[in-house]
């Protein structure tokens, strides 16, 4: 599965060349929170809901998952985003407390409960490449990306991306960290530089950065 770092060169690409060419309107669409391309196939999560489009002509196909805490419910909380995650054939949506498979249909496959501000995770052969919410002794909150055992302890940290919520604030800013894998590679946008993409194995080895 391409992320939205493709989208992004590809948008730049071709506004370089100066041809763009409108294909058409997302429907629906108000404020989207993570975008996903897999194969034909444009995801957009806004919330919890999962808006699945064709690719070529960004026709909408199907619409699935929504917020609560039912089967096939996640939760919403203010300023975090709910990643999509490519998960074999199929994708899955993880919340701060809840992972749920679905079909790229929509179809529900299964879902299982996962540890407290646990925020993006995807199953490696040997635990997980996950990422959680740490309250550090500094007083500030992080995003902190890394290896996770099979029982979801993080084994060696990545990366980490401090929150940007402010006490006073009504309308929370949305914290997320850019995060491909393509093949067996793992690429993390650093926000905390303004733009540079870092590049590590699988197994955790930096691989350099862009």
């Amino acid at each position: 599965m391409r992320s939205i770092f493709i989208m992004l060169i590809f948008i730049v690409h071709v506004s370089v060349l100066n041809a763009s060419v409108k294909i058409g309107i997302l429907s629906g669409v108000v404020r989207p929170d993570l975008i996903e391309i897999n194969d034909n196939t444009l995801f957009i999560v806004e919330g919890a809901q999962i808006t699945a489009f064709k690719l070529d002509s960004l026709k909408e196909q199907h619409v699935f998952c929504k917020a609560g805490e039912g089967p096939g419910e996640i939760k919403c909380v203010p300023s975090i985003v709910n990643y999509l995650v490519p998960v074999r054939n199929n994708i899955m949506i993880v919340g701060m407390d809840k992972a749920i498979e679905f079909s790229k249909e929509g179809q529900l496959i299964k879902e299982f409960k996962i540890p407290a501000f646990t925020n993006y995770l995807y199953p490696l052969k040997k635990g997980y490449l996950g990422m959680r919410l740490n309250h550090c002794e500094d007083g500030k909150s992080y995003l902190v990306l890394g290896l996770l055992s099979d029982s979801y302890k993080m084994k060696k940290e990545l990366f980490r991306q401090q929150m940007s919520g402010m006490p006073g604030v009504l309308q929370l800013p949305i914290d997320r960290v850019n995060i491909a894998l393509i093949k067996d590679t793992l690429f993390i946008e650093n926000s905390n530089l303004d733009f540079e993409i870092l590049r590590f194995a699988m197994t955790g080895q930096a691989r350099g950065k862009i």
